[in-house]
């Protein structure tokens, strides 16, 4: 199996250039559909022992979850820290996100199992120092304009503020538009 970011790519590509294809990302029944295909097969996949697929599925599944907020209006953009954490983090993270989105209980057990692991995050800073960037979550750090990137440290948070800042600005200048049409129209 492909590098899952490379495939969700590739199919972004080829429903916004068919036009009987485009309509997938407008309807939120398909993109709820199509989260759901990825619940289903992520947690298969982690009952059957094959984390890494798994891993795979969550990355995608949260990509449509994030697709579906934004087109219900609550999120301006996609948000890439939660799909890096479950393609890289830990498997309490992994296997909590899967359980908190499927109707039955059967990763319970799987949970109970887990649920000790420490929960470890990925630092946003491409030059990050330490070894595959991943560190125990509650060191982190959170961008506190848009808290939505996180950081092992300050000094990463620093050396990344240049590249993140267009970004950050934009994006909370959107969520702000959001917040404000939601309060205007209840």
């Amino acid at each position: 199996r492909g590098n899952p970011i490379d495939a969700l790519n590739a199919a972004r590509h080829a429903t916004r250039t068919h036009p009987h294809l485009r309509s997938v990302w407008e309807d939120a029944t398909k993109l709820e559909w199509i989260m759901s295909y990825f619940v289903t097969t992520g947690t298969k996949e982690i009952l059957e022992g094959r984390v890494l697929n798994a891993r795979h599925c969550g990355v995608l599944a949260n990509h449509f979850e994030q697709s579906l907020e934004m087109k219900k209006g609550n999120q301006p953009e996609i948000i890439p820290a939660k799909m890096l954490e479950l393609l890289v983090g830990d498997m309490n993270t992994l296997v909590k996100y899967f359980r908190q989105r499927i109707p039955c209980k059967c990763l319970d057990e799987k949970y109970e199992e887990v649920k000790s692991i420490t929960k470890l995050g990925y630092c946003c800073n491409p030059t990050c120092s330490v070894p595959g960037r991943v560190v125990e979550r509650k060191t982190m750090l959170y961008c506190t304009r848009c808290r939505q990137t996180n950081y092992c440290s300050r000094e990463c948070q620093e050396l990344h503020w240049p590249k993140h800042k267009d970004g950050c600005l934009k994006y909370t200048e959107e969520k702000a538009k959001l917040s404000a049409g939601k309060k205007k129209s209840s």
